[in-house]
């Protein structure tokens, strides 16, 4: 079995998500907004005045908010907890990196193809010690097909996480290796994971060692977010194994 269908239903092959070139400072002030407890419209008025000093056109105007609303401002219902959740963590710890940790797993969970080409910057940078972005658009091709839809998302994906600074960018245009690591405490580290489970659609848990080896948490690390994570009773552990541990998310944590 491919690895990437391993306790979770696989992304449809030609589902391909995040096809707007978005910015992180757009995230940012979404998350902002939010936990001031503006309403939705509200907070669309800001940022449609935001993005149109940003971008040219209304009609990219009008995409671009459309994906930042199903991020900080109107998620899928199953993820509204994960939002609420980020929005109190945020409230607590007003800050940029707050914002971009925050930002990162939010994006997992909302856009499964943003994670797999975080996945694939992961295991380009465990095999060479670098990501290059061509290899990375060869990588995703792969799995998807040679289609211009795809190579577009893959590249507002990779531009993404450069601007969310889990990217650095070298000195040789197109070579990136991980950006600098954010601190976590344990309530963020539970939101991450989460946030990583849900990406995942994992339903009825999965192992320990494969979370903290999944690759798209290649600028973190994953060892020490999931030992913090696990510390927040809104999971569980059980053993399949002498050498296996299954993490759960407890049922109803959906709900807070």
């Amino acid at each position: 079995m491919d690895h990437r269908e391993e306790g979770r239903q696989v992304t449809p092959r030609l589902h391909i998500t995040l096809n707007r070139a978005l910015r992180a400072a757009w995230l940012y002030e979404a998350l902002r907004l939010s936990a001031e407890g503006l309403p939705t419209s509200d907070a669309m008025t800001k940022l449609e005045g935001m993005l149109a000093r940003d971008v040219s056109g209304k009609e990219s105007v009008r995409k671009s908010l459309r994906y930042l609303r199903q991020v900080w401002l109107e998620p899928r219902e199953e993820l509204t907890y994960l939002r609420d959740n980020g929005i109190s963590l945020y409230r607590r710890s007003p800050s940029e990196d707050t914002a971009r940790t925050l930002s990162f797993y939010m994006l997992l969970a909302t856009y499964p193809f943003f994670r797999e080409v975080a996945e694939v910057c992961g295991k380009l940078h465990r095999l060479q010690g670098s990501v290059k972005s061509e290899q990375i658009k060869r990588k995703i091709a792969g799995y998807y097909g040679e289609k211009e839809p795809v190579t577009r998302s893959t590249r507002y994906a990779i531009s993404l996480l450069a601007d969310l600074g889990v990217l650095e960018g070298q000195s040789v245009r197109g070579i990136y290796k991980p950006g600098k690591e954010s601190r976590m405490d344990a309530g963020m580290a539970a939101f991450a994971l989460a946030a990583l489970m849900d990406s995942l659609s994992v339903e009825h848990g999965i192992s320990r060692s494969r979370l903290e080896q999944q690759p798209c948490l290649f600028a973190f690390d994953a060892h020490q977010l999931v030992m913090l994570a696990l510390r927040d009773s809104r999971f569980s552990i059980s053993r399949e194994s002498l050498n296996k541990e299954i993490v759960t998310l407890n049922e109803g944590s959906r709900k807070h």
